[in-house]
């Protein structure tokens, strides 16, 4: 669920990765549930369990991006990744130039 949720984000603001990436890297390096107490555990019992929380969580994640994207991607994927990918990345430091030069409507405020 979470990793469809980051997945999910991730198609909306192509930065919601970075977020989704540090989830996954605590998936594998934080101890299972239930193993907290300093008992005696296997390491390969905890080593198996994080492969399989960041396995289920990688999996939400490509399934909450892929869900929404695979309807506008799979039919022309060159289009998609320079209309979305590449656009959204390259005016991330933009600011809104196109309403602030407008005669016709007042400024915003973040102009």
């Amino acid at each position: 669920m979470d990793g469809g949720a980051c997945g999910l984000a991730g198609t909306v603001k192509y930065w919601a990765a970075l977020p989704a990436l540090v989830l996954l890297a605590l998936c594998v390096v934080s101890r299972p549930v239930g193993m907290t107490n300093g008992g005696p555990v296997p390491a390969l019992t905890g080593s198996v369990e994080r492969i399989k929380r960041a396995a289920w969580f990688g999996g939400g994640l490509v399934a909450g991006f892929a869900v929404p994207v695979l309807p506008f991607a799979a039919p022309w994927p060159g289009l998609f990744l320079r209309s979305t990918l590449l656009d959204q990345a390259s005016r991330a430091g933009s600011r809104c130039l196109s309403h602030c030069g407008s005669r016709t409507s007042p400024a915003s405020p973040t102009c």
